[in-house]
């Protein structure tokens, strides 16, 4: 599980980058929702 700030950081970019590069529907929406999880937490780490 990715704890550190700047980890989360990278898994976000990289869930942009496959989510950017994605063409099957099913998958695109599940990369939606891991890459909103992750920045709901990358958020909350923030503050």
């Amino acid at each position: 599980m990715v704890t550190d700030k700047t980890e989360m950081e990278q898994r976000l970019a990289e869930l942009t980058d496959e989510l950017a590069k994605e063409t099957d529907a099913k998958r695109r929406a599940q990369l939606m929702l891991e890459r909103s999880l992750f920045a709901n937490m990358f958020m909350n780490k923030k503050n």
